[in-house]
């Protein structure tokens, strides 16, 4: 008898990437729940054989290198694969993990994603101190700093080496314009082996409520959450408001910053507040904006702007920091004669594009009344009535001149030492009435809320911020500063036409003492992003 032919085996297929089978890490949450202990973590999949897949640790990344932390390995045998790893019962239990593998020269796409472990919950902490109903005072800061002066102070008690949040959120009466609710927590807080804590927090103007919560921290960074925060406290209720007689400043509107995807404003604007205004407050006037602007996409800065949009709150904060260290060093290199426009990049061609400094692009319009200069619409809002200022300088001219303007705020941003996150303010900048700019009674508030002038410049670098100034005389605070680059191409002057001095740039310096103050806010945002990295 013939005997029957063997059957060939059917040849393996080699996958061609990287596929994760179990668990599903690429669902729509983008997260791994694991239950129970010990906390292994295992994955299987399909890769070519051969390939070594590797298993990361994604908070640690650098920014540097390729990867975080390798935590695991295997090298295929075959076309599937398992990977397992156990994280330590008290590791932070929320790990952002990478998954990717090569297979020679071929790099496999990482997949990312979150592994949440079963964690004991924080107990609540108390609130003890200020009581509810408490109300403060307190004076407006020029450049939109007054939320980041004569912080609250916070006392109560928890679980030793437990860190306390602080939550302050506006009133839901209050129209809050400041960027981060009702205030901020200024810095971290830690329960003492005595089961007490004390910190402080700013507060904007107008009504909010805090609650706190606790959480333990560890980790290789020492700010991953070891226990699942805790339950908020019972809120108390606060009220802060501007001293009687105060002139609130007014607002630059034109020209602005887009307020499309990948621009807003952060800061100590001034807020309605859900009570009755203090005597001699206005309240048909109209807020600041923020005064420090976070910009996406500026040439200098160190993030682009997807940074602004991650869902990562940590890397939205250096982003921001980024944004605010490109915005306040206006150093344009640019060195031309009133023959030549000023080189901008970045953006578009038209108004409202970026400079590589951070500023605002402003086309000005040439005129033969006046050669080598170009005209521009400023226009804004404030208190119906009151007179406005403008102060329109050069970085290094608004130094100069707002140093010696506001001489306590400068030596408090001066007196910061390097490794302080944030100058200690108070809410008196200590301004020196005589060198405020002189009214010349020329740009006026209308019954509207809004005014309007054309001023005339040179082309090149400049802070914009301007002053109210009441009927009786009483000046506000300097107004949020709007770092602007003024381009076009001016009128050239004939032989019959009077001598005009060449045009030679921007003088700005240095990088200007405001921009400590700037990176002060940007601090709280991190301080703030620290321990909200699953908050969104």
């Amino acid at each position: 008898m013939t005997p029957s032919p063997t059957a060939n085996a059917a040849p393996v297929v080699e996958p061609r990437g990287l596929t994760i089978t179990s668990p599903n890490v690429n669902n729509d949450e983008g997260t791994v729940y694991i239950h129970g202990s010990p906390r292994t973590l295992t994955l299987t999949g399909t890769a070519p054989t051969g390939s070594v897949i590797s298993l990361y640790d994604g908070y640690d990344y650098d920014g540097e290198s390729d990867h975080g932390t390798r935590l695991a390995s295997v090298t295929t045998t075959s076309t599937t694969f398992t990977l397992s790893y156990t994280f330590a019962a008290d590791a932070p239990y929320d790990q952002f993990l990478e998954v990717g593998g090569v297979h020679g020269k071929t790099v496999f796409d990482s997949s990312y994603f979150d592994a949440v472990f079963d964690a004991p919950t924080s107990a609540t902490p108390t609130l003890d101190t200020p009581a509810s109903g408490t109300a403060y005072e307190k004076g407006l800061l020029p450049f939109g700093l007054s939320l980041f002066a004569k912080p609250v102070d916070f006392t109560g008690t928890g679980t030793p080496g437990d860190e306390i949040e602080l939550t302050v959120a506006a009133s839901s009466t209050s129209d809050d314009e400041s960027g981060f609710g009702g205030g901020l927590q200024t810095d971290e807080i830690v329960v003492a082996d005595d089961g007490t804590w004390s910190g402080s927090a700013w507060l904007t103007y107008g009504d909010v409520s805090v609650t706190a919560s606790q959480v333990q921290l560890g980790g290789t960074d020492s700010d991953r959450e070891i226990t699942v925060a805790s339950a908020s406290t019972n809120p108390i209720e606060l009220t802060t408001t501007i001293p009687a007689g105060t002139v609130l400043p007014p607002t630059i509107t034109k020209p602005a910053y887009p307020t499309d995807e990948g621009f807003q404003s952060v800061g100590g604007g001034v807020v309605a507040s859900s009570t009755t205004p203090a005597a001699g407050v206005s309240s048909t006037a109209v807020e600041p904006k923020a005064a420090l602007r976070l910009f996406a996409g500026t040439g200098s800065a160190a993030s682009d702007s997807t940074a602004i949009a991650s869902t990562n709150p940590v890397a939205r904060a250096e982003a921001r920091v980024d944004r605010l260290r490109a915005a306040f060093t206006s150093k344009s290199k640019a060195r031309v004669s009133p023959r030549d426009e000023v080189s901008v990049s970045g953006g578009d061609d038209g108004d409202g594009a970026i400079a590589d400094d951070g500023s605002l692009k402003v086309t000005g319009t040439a005129t033969k009344d006046a050669p080598g200069y170009l005209t521009t619409t400023v226009a804004g809002t404030g208190t119906p009535g009151d007179d406005i200022v403008l102060s329109l300088q050069s970085p290094k001219d608004a130094e100069a001149f707002f140093t010696k303007l506001y001489p306590k705020l400068f030596a408090a941003v001066s007196a910061a030492s390097e490794d302080e996150v944030f100058p200690v303010l108070s809410d008196d900048p200590g301004t020196v009435p005589s060198l405020l700019p002189a009214d010349d009674h020329s740009i006026r508030v209308g019954a509207d809320g809004k005014w309007t002038t054309t001023v005339t410049l040179k082309p090149g670098s400049y802070l914009f911020t301007d002053f109210a100034v009441s009927p009786s005389g009483t000046y506000s605070v300097a107004a949020d500063l709007l770092p602007v680059t003024l381009v076009g191409k001016p009128y050239i002057a004939t032989a019959s036409d009077p001598a005009q001095l060449a045009f030679t740039g921007s003088n700005s310096g240095p990088e200007i003492a405001l921009a400590l103050a700037a990176l002060a806010t940007g601090g709280a945002l991190l301080v703030a992003a620290r321990r909200r990295r699953r908050a969104e």
